[in-house]
């Protein structure tokens, strides 16, 4: 890794779903709030009242179950003899839960959907893959539109930026090892299953809403060589016990398929069976090497 990547000047992260989003609140350093976003593009409230403006707060943020992160890494390009030239590149870390709270918070937050030129995918769980086609349609809407950013959900008035030129199409960077379902079996035995977690997005679809599919297991980096994506991560202690409970559905004949699984309900016509899985050998986690902080690292 090391030889590979490209230490940054500057690393910004939008964090567009998580488990908590709460935007009244006071803050940690370093973060900052969205309101004074939306006072600049909301419309008055009462034009008899001052023009004062007014909130939407269908606007807002709203919090979910689940991941994503934009990673907007700065590198220098041309360290120049009067003027320091640099390039931004931008990289979305897993994609929530569904359809709609990220779709929602890239509006809210005014993201620069169709400048992220790569989504990257920790893992096969939706709660971090489920919004991926919803992204995928946004991104394809604005590029028809030619613009850099949705409108707000509560108006819909334009993105004031105007693309520049044709952007990058979206690669689509995940582990090839897509599970047909995984599933949740809870103590005390970790052998019956409770229910089943949404399924992921396909391959088939992913292609189909526009995305450039790259299947990697390996180690490599991505966003002009700024982000180090990992291969396959080895649990080597006992501490790394896993997701207990977790259980994956295999076909007949597929890796990790076994008569003598002892979980279950299977049904009478079942063509698989389910497999325990606490190890998620599919995870991969991303590195950014910033100047004077070291490597920042995303696993989720």
């Amino acid at each position: 890794m090391a030889n590979q990547l490209k230490r940054v000047s500057k690393l910004t992260i939008t964090f567009l779903v998580d488990n908590n989003i709460e935007w009244m609140t006071k803050l940690p350093p370093g973060f900052t709030h969205e309101i004074n976003q939306h006072i600049s593009h909301s419309r008055p409230a009462r034009e008899d009242q001052g023009s004062v403006p007014g909130l939407d707060f269908n606007d807002f943020c709203c919090g979910a179950h689940g991941f994503a992160a934009l990673l907007e890494t700065e590198s220098v390009i041309d360290p120049g003899d009067e003027e320091v030239v640099t390039k931004k590149e931008y990289t979305l870390f897993d994609t929530g839960p569904d359809s709609l709270s990220l779709v929602r918070n890239i509006k809210a937050l005014q993201v620069p959907i169709t400048k992220i030129d790569r989504v990257v995918t920790s893992h096969w769980h939706s709660d971090h893959t489920g919004g991926l086609l919803s992204f995928l349609e946004l991104r394809s809407k604005c590029v028809e539109e030619g613009i850099t950013t949705p409108p707000p959900t509560g108006t819909a008035k334009p993105c004031a930026e105007k693309i520049g030129g044709p952007p990058a199409q979206c690669v689509v960077d995940v582990h090839p090892s897509r599970p047909h379902l995984r599933a949740i079996a809870p103590p005390p035995t970790w052998k019956t299953v409770l229910c089943t977690l949404p399924p992921d997005p396909s391959f088939e679809g992913i292609t189909a809403a526009g995305g450039i599919l790259e299947r990697r297991k390996d180690g490599h980096t991505v966003a002009n060589g700024t982000v180090w994506i990992s291969g396959e991560i080895p649990r080597v202690t006992e501490f790394e016990q896993g997701l207990l409970g977790g259980v994956r559905w295999v076909e007949k004949g597929e890796p990790g398929w076994t008569e003598d699984s002892e979980v279950g309900p299977i049904g009478e016509n079942a063509t698989g069976r389910w497999i325990a899985e606490p190890h998620l050998m599919d995870e991969r986690y991303a590195a950014v090497d910033v100047e004077g902080k070291g490597l920042v690292l995303f696993s989720s």
